[in-house]
């Protein structure tokens, strides 16, 4: 059953064997992922339906019939208990719905998991929360069907075990089961029944075609770029043609689809065992999430050994269908079939769901100067963002300009935001390829630093990822010409190989508000130093500007169209946030005199009449706003202004001074 190993509950089957104190607190465990799914779900179904334009009584009715299945599950399981409750300072009683919660039991992380998996509405940043990246009509009809197949098969196994079991005895009491053979002591009856069985050949079977226009290469792709068509449970992996897969998935396309099947192998006798797969163009065997076989034969046998402990192992086989007739066998042998090949058995079908979309959410900026790094982004504009299935962008198919119209060719900064899953803990390699430059962050950490200009450049870096949720966040820029970059991780999850990364839900920060200065003019005669006051001064007019760099007046009069050409005094407001307290470099270069108040004290001198002249001062400042006041003058000559600052908010680089707020203090 997918859903159960992402929500680290064992199977029913499993569970329906254990003591009957313990059966319905588990199960009740068991099927509350299910529930939590479907609830989430339900304003998402009347979300798609609006966006995609679809029949949103349709939805409810599929929404009703869901919850009618949810009901008769928890009917079955309910009535597979009918044991007294137990007590609580019994020793090993486990938790259940009639016993108070014990402290040291650990809670579900149902959410968590929940949202791992991809369900429910997509929420990326604000302001900019583009409508599309609500989940569609069609993406929650394709889960919604799996979610039906894993109810029915939840159901199923527990009918099939039960009536393989029958109703629960007291210890010591014979019994009588369902199926007319005798119980001994209240353990469970004969191993031999049909039921059991066809129970013990269950595998999870998956396929995914190729979206309308696209072919599939030599190679599986990434299964999110793709459209579920439908799964199913099997007994074996033996489809020897097309007419065997649309067997149970009756929609499968005669061409360009990913087939998938998942469960687990138990291995009564330690030992080599070998796993052999034959298909027509490719497949792949995985066991215990390790790639064992990558088959490129067409219909030729290819085959890996592997040591077992005793016990339950993981076993996965994906692959590709191109063209023609041809299909997939997956055999094994060893000490378990006496070193015979037979077809791998699964006790259970519990395999991953089909990948929700991946969806990140990116942002492209334009600068009006020359781009040598990754700016700050309130010297940039936005020129627009999009929801992207991937981060992988070059200067052909894959451009960005397929996501935002008419981007301008030189100086554009980007930035991509975006959350995954990891399932299985362990040490992962991230890699990116960029031109020009990126900065990779994974959970706000830096893990590649790669800003600079550069020809394609692919740079990797690995760290240790817990199961769970992790943010991902790329910025970029390229001086000239479409940006490049592609980002790939392999680890635990892929199996080793190299894969692009998915996003479930992409969450970004909200653009920081554009820097913006007061500033106010006036008229003056014959200064020879910045006046002390401007009161008495003719105001010639205010504007608000994004910075003080100023070269000559002729950007200044598109701001105050009534500045004289000489003789007149410059006042400036600005408020500096300081994110990262530290030692702190300000600076003004200015023709004629001027000075600097930092949050109202004198703090650079660079007075009188003269050339082009820089004065800078330091200072240890605290992480917040600091108000900044310039006064400048100019009694003849070309005017020139500029205030820049450098510390740990700039890696000590020099960058002009931003302010938050244009107000006058």
């Amino acid at each position: 059953m997918a859903l159960i190993i992402h929500v680290t509950q064992p199977s029913a089957t499993i569970l329906l064997t254990r003591s009957r104190e313990t059966r319905t607190s588990k199960l009740s465990l068991l099927t509350a992922p299910v529930e939590y799914i479907a609830q989430s779900m339900r304003k998402s179904i009347a979300d798609g339906a609006k966006e995609a334009g679809g029949d949103e009584q349709e939805s409810s009715k599929r929404w009703s019939k869901l919850k009618q299945a949810l009901k008769e599950f928890r009917m079955t399981v309910e009535a597979e208990d009918n044991s007294p409750p137990c007590q609580p300072s019994k020793p090993g009683c486990a938790p259940c719905p009639h016993c108070p919660p014990s402290p040291a039991a650990p809670v579900p992380t149902f959410k968590r998991e929940v949202n791992m998996l991809g369900f429910g509405k997509m929420e990326p940043g604000k302001p900019q929360a583009p409508r599309k990246d609500l989940v569609t009509e069609g993406e929650l009809d394709q889960r919604l069907k799996w979610l039906e197949h894993t109810i029915a098969s939840m159901s199923e196994e527990v009918a099939t075990v039960k009536a393989d079991q029958g109703p629960p005895g007291p210890p010591g009491m014979a019994r009588q089961d369902t199926t007319g053979k005798m119980g001994s002591k209240g353990s469970k009856g004969s191993k031999g029944s049909e039921a059991l069985k066809a129970l013990m050949g269950s595998l999870e079977f998956q396929i995914f075609a190729a979206r309308e226009g696209e072919r599939l290469g030599s190679s599986v792709p990434n299964l999110a770029s793709l459209q579920f068509v439908g799964s199913a449970i099997v007994r074996f992996v033996d489809m020897s043609d097309v007419s065997k897969f649309r067997k149970f998935v009756e929609d499968t396309p005669s061409s360009d689809f990913v087939y998938r099947f998942s469960g687990h192998v138990k291995v009564e006798q330690a030992g080599k065992y070998t796993f052999c797969s034959t298909s027509d163009l490719l497949s792949r065997v995985f066991v215990d999430f390790e790639l064992l076989v990558e088959n490129k034969q067409a219909d030729e046998k290819s085959c890996g050994d592997v040591e077992l402990e005793q016990g339950l192992h993981a076993v996965m086989v994906d692959g590709v269908h191109g063209d023609g007739e041809g299909g997939v066998v997956l055999t094994y042998r060893g000490r378990d079939t006496d070193y015979e090949e037979e077809s791998v058995r699964s006790v259970d079908s519990r395999g991953p769901p089909p990948p929700p979309h991946s969806r990140f959410l990116l942002r492209v900026f334009a600068s009006n100067k020359d781009l040598d790094k990754f700016p700050d982004l309130r010297d940039v504009s936005l020129l627009g963002h999009s929801i992207v299935p991937s981060l992988s962008f070059d200067e052909e198919a894959n451009s960005m300009a397929q996501f935002i119209p008419d981007p301008p060719t030189r100086n554009v900064a980007w930035q991509a935001f975006g959350r995954f899953s990891i399932y299985k803990s362990g040490q992962y390699k991230f890699c990116s390829l960029s031109s020009d430059g990126s900065l990779l962050y994974i959970d706000s950490e830096l893990l590649i630093h790669d800003d600079r200009v550069q020809s394609p450049t692919k740079t990797c870096r690995s760290l240790t990822l817990a199961r769970g949720l992790h943010d991902v966040h790329v910025d970029g820029f390229k001086h000239e010409g479409e940006p490049i970059f592609r980002l790939s991780y392999e680890g635990p999850d892929t199996g080793g190989l190299p894969a692009d990364l998915n996003s479930v839900a992409p969450r970004a920060p909200q653009l920081p508000r554009p820097s913006q200065w007061l500033i106010r003019a006036y008229r003056s005669s014959q200064l020879l130093q910045v006046p002390s006051s401007t009161a008495g001064l003719e105001l010639v007019g205010e504007a608000v500007v994004h910075s003080i760099d100023f070269k000559g007046t002729q950007g200044l009069v598109e701001d105050l169209p009534a500045l004289p050409q000489s003789e007149f005094v410059l006042e400036a407001f600005g408020r500096m946030e300081v994110g990262r307290p530290g030692a702190y470099s300000l600076c003004l270069t200015s023709k004629d005199g001027s000075v600097m108040e930092l949050d109202g004290r004198s703090f650079i001198h660079n007075d009188g009449r003269h050339a082009a002249k820089r004065v800078c001062n330091e200072a240890v400042l605290r992480s917040g706003t600091h108000l900044v006041k310039i006064v400048s003058f100019l009694s003849g000559g070309t005017f020139q202004l500029l205030a820049t600052y450098k510390g740990p908010d700039t890696e000590d680089e020099e960058e002009v001074i931003d302010s938050d707020e244009a107000m006058a203090f």
